[in-house]
């Protein structure tokens, strides 16, 4: 009996040094998808400049062409910046089917046509808030799985210069940038998408939404609404309670992947000043990046 009690006590000492070790890989096989998924939005940026001789998606608004916050015209779609890059991850389908009747713009904006759709892409494994877009109602409808764990840089698919909060007047989101000459920082110094929480804040009240536009508390949209200097929450706890929805933020462990311009990702550390950061998110500040980049 005594020697079945001292394997018992081994085998439990065991578990306890190796369960550690398997949180660990897990985290890292979770990091990892996370900046392939980060990667794979990048690239889609890339290839919806291609077809659109250099244009970029707007931060939410029509494409091909922005009518300024009016009426859509017969194929145009609306949507924001991360809808736009759907035919590019292997989406269109659900791009297709987003239509209307008529063969114009509004269905993906419209939970019961696209938004509670949850796209694998758009999802951090790290994520803890996935699930909470079921809480945000519209029209009646809540947004099911639409949950997006990545966020657009404002600074560079919207209007620069946008302060306030909370469903902003529509013409800060209409974008009209254009790649290259919109990032004259440079493709490698600009940060084109970064993690932020699905759920941000009490469920409902802030977010992430793929499909959710002109509101910078529930679209997939950082750096909007702040004027300077800004880092990233660091795994904010609860979520719920403790994390700010016009902030990035980040579930991994001590650092923060970052989708750049050029089509890379760059692991950013929690050590890196907030003033880097913004550098870095702002497209065109001519101000070469401190050594903590």
């Amino acid at each position: 009996m005594i020697e079945l009690l001292v394997v018992i006590a081994i085998i439990a000492i065991l578990i306890g040094l190796l369960l550690p070790a398997v949180q660990k890989v897990r985290e890292a096989a979770a990091r990892m998808t996370c900046s392939n998924n980060l990667k794979q939005l990048a690239l889609a940026t890339h290839g919806f400049a291609d077809t659109y001789t250099g244009k970029l998606p707007p931060a939410c608004d029509t494409f091909p062409t922005s009518n300024s916050g009016g009426g859509p015209t017969a194929g145009q779609m609306f949507g924001t910046s991360i809808v736009f890059l759907l035919p590019y991850i292997e989406q269109q389908n659900l791009w297709n089917a987003s239509y209307s009747i008529n063969g114009n713009w509004y269905g993906i904006n419209v939970p019961t046509n696209g938004g509670n759709v949850r796209i694998k892409t758009f999802v951090c494994p790290s994520d803890p808030s996935v699930g909470s877009a079921a809480s945000v109602q519209w029209s009646g409808t809540n947004w099911g799985q639409g949950d997006c764990s990545y966020a657009a840089n404002f600074q560079v698919f919207g209007v620069p210069g946008f302060t306030s909060g909370g469903n902003p007047p529509e013409q800060y989101f209409w974008g009209k940038s254009t790649f290259p000459a919109s990032l004259p920082d440079g493709t490698s110094n600009t940060i084109l998408y970064v993690e932020k929480y699905a759920g941000c804040g009490s469920p409902g009240s802030g977010g992430n939404l793929w499909a959710w536009g002109w509101d910078a508390y529930l679209g997939p949209l950082y750096a909007a609404g702040v004027t300077g200097p800004q880092t990233w929450q660091q795994s904010p706890n609860p979520w719920q309670s403790n994390c700010n929805p016009l902030l990035a933020s980040s579930a991994h462990t001590g650092v923060m992947n970052a989708g750049l311009a050029d089509g890379s990702v760059r692991t950013l550390s929690q050590s890196m000043s907030a003033n880097t950061f913004w550098l870095a998110t702002v497209p065109n500040d001519g101000t070469p990046l401190p050594s903590d980049w």
